[in-house]
């Protein structure tokens, strides 16, 4: 059966665009495409502006995420160390008041039956520090469970930690912003190029169906082709963080695809060996002999994934 491997990124789906739109002004008045373009009502020229408009809105994407990723790092380089002495003093205090454990909610810590319960939104954590040491600041020097020989064996600065929080809650505001432009870029950018890529998925099954004995001729117009024999079945397999699965008879020649967001890696047989291939999000790879029973990893350790495969 053949099976069109479409493009998952907006690059793939650029460059398919171009490599169509590129062949059929090539073939000219004997374009196959004629008929169908005219019977579908598509113009190229308008989606072609489409495709350019999408583009530019693709690279303020781009810039923006740089800018968003930039002002993230900058949270996590000038929270992770502040945030740590944090841990740190709970940790100790959940110690010092055993027996008196509702005592901890005075230094703002949540507790859920003998569990700490550390925020997660970075502005609740910075909240949740300068909390903790105001309140432990407020306590008479000696009554302070936060010793300055605490403090001094473990290089805590309260005083620098707390200054600290001034440029992390900023850079955060910061980071939030960028994150919400680059969310919206990039609706922008697949809303423009969502009509294009419909038209593109209507094209490569009829220049399909134009060649039932050859379907790889869909190769000519940018289109990836499984044509694997019948009687195989598409499977979607799918990854925990750090997973790892091993497939049983995939379709030698077949077309796997990356429909996830993160990188995979592949390597022959049951026990993973040789060089592992690696297929970035979106991207796709023919199965080469040998590798009917491959080994898949998900590397992240944050991020689920998935991927597309043909076996028997």
């Amino acid at each position: 059966m053949a099976r069109i491997v479409l493009p998952i990124t907006f690059e793939g789906k650029v460059t398919l665009f171009t490599n169509t739109n590129d062949k059929n002004t090539k073939d000219g008045a004997g374009s196959i495409l004629i008929p169908y373009f005219a019977q579908q009502k598509i113009d190229m020229g308008i989606n072609a502006t489409a495709v350019i408009e999408a583009v530019k809105l693709n690279t303020q994407f781009d810039a923006s995420t740089k800018n968003s990723k930039k002002l993230l790092e900058l949270c996590e380089v000038g929270l992770n160390p502040v945030f740590k002495d944090h841990k740190l003093m709970v940790q100790m205090l959940k110690k010092f008041y055993a027996k008196t454990v509702k005592t901890l909610g005075d230094y703002g810590i949540k507790v859920e039956g003998n569990k700490i319960v550390y925020p997660t939104d970075r502005a609740e954590i910075c909240a949740a520090i300068a909390e903790l040491i105001n309140y432990n600041n407020s306590l008479p020097a000696g009554t302070r469970a936060i010793t300055a020989t605490f403090l001094s064996q473990n290089k805590i600065d309260l005083a620098a930690n707390l200054d600290a929080l001034t440029d992390i809650k900023q850079n955060n505001t910061d980071f939030l912003a960028a994150e919400k432009q680059s969310k919206s870029l990039c609706e922008k950018r697949d809303a423009a190029i969502a009509p294009v890529f419909e038209d593109l998925r209507g094209t490569g099954g009829f220049i399909v169906s134009q060649f039932p004995l050859t379907p790889k001729s869909g190769g000519d117009w940018g289109f990836v082709i499984d044509s694997t024999p019948k009687g195989a079945k598409l499977t979607i397999a799918k990854f925990k963080m750090g997973g790892t699965k091993i497939l049983y008879s995939v379709v030698a020649g077949s077309i796997i695809q990356n429909t996830g967001t993160v990188p995979l890696t592949i390597t022959k047989g049951a026990k993973g060996t040789g060089t592992p291939i690696v297929i970035v999000a979106g991207d796709h790879w023919q199965v080469e002999k040998g590798y009917t029973t491959m080994t898949i990893n998900n590397p992240s350790l944050t991020v689920t994934c998935q991927m597309s495969y043909m076996n028997n």
